[in-house]
């Protein structure tokens, strides 16, 4: 039976009178794929902001393998396993793809770059783990032969798998997705699907926002509009009618 891995009661966030999230309540299973859509300006990156720890609700709360987070740092959610991929991938451009991921199995912020070069500068037990867990990741992503190179010489749909991964060397178990998607050939895409499938099958929960809807009903197990800070029509996809 799957439990429930992220729960939000009543969130709500407004900016001078304009209500960006009103009373949000959804629960997320653990191994699941769970897609928002809407327009621009429909409340989904004040969302994500919030589940993120990038801005304090006004009222709400919200709850992450039983336990509250509300009040937490951007920081602390990441130790404890929430990850979120952005639309612009954060990654260190002159740095190897390989270091990209390295650096990313010792922390995710950028200051903390030169440090994880010092330390990881002779071989260490925690290098040789890291090292193989990089390798699995480059080898499920089709970035082995990317392994050497700078990350800004990778394609846009290269950069995002490569953030992605990142995000895995920390041992994420929930991922929000912000666009994953946009600016990427279907190739890209397709590939970026199996992976989001193959991780979801052995546990990985998603919770994912698009502006492509039709992306989510292939993908997700259900799917949310988003309009006016309010989330509607909740579907179950069971991915059968698309």
């Amino acid at each position: 039976m799957m439990e429930t891995i992220l729960n939000i009661k009543n969130l709500y966030k407004h900016y001078e009178g304009i209500v960006a999230v009103d009373e949000v309540n959804i629960s997320i299973l653990s191994g699941t794929i769970t897609g928002i859509y809407g327009n621009n300006g429909a409340g989904k990156t004040t969302l994500f902001n919030l589940l993120s720890g990038f801005e304090k609700p006004d009222n709400g709360s919200i709850f992450f393998e039983g336990k509250n987070i509300t009040k937490k740092s951007v920081i602390y959610r990441s130790r404890h396993g929430m990850g979120r991929l952005f639309q612009i991938p954060r990654i260190f451009a002159d740095v190897t793809v390989l270091d990209n991921l390295l650096a990313a199995g010792n922390n995710h912020e950028a200051k903390y770059l030169h440090n994880y070069l010092m330390k990881h500068s002779t071989i260490s037990k925690n290098k040789i783990k890291d090292n193989e867990k990089a390798k699995n990741i480059l080898q499920q992503f089709h970035l082995t032969d990317k392994a050497g190179l700078k990350a800004y010489e990778l394609s846009v749909g290269e950069k995002r798998l490569l953030s992605l991964g990142s995000l895995l060397m920390n041992d994420a178990k929930l991922l929000l997705l912000d666009e994953p998607f946009a600016g990427i050939n279907e190739i890209a895409a397709q590939q970026i699907k199996h992976i989001l499938t193959s991780l979801k099958n052995i546990g990985t929960t998603f919770l994912m926002i698009e502006h492509d809807k039709e992306k989510l009903f292939e993908l997700a197990d259900r799917v949310y509009e988003m309009k006016q800070g309010k989330l509607l029509n909740t579907t179950n996809t069971h991915h059968a009618n698309h």
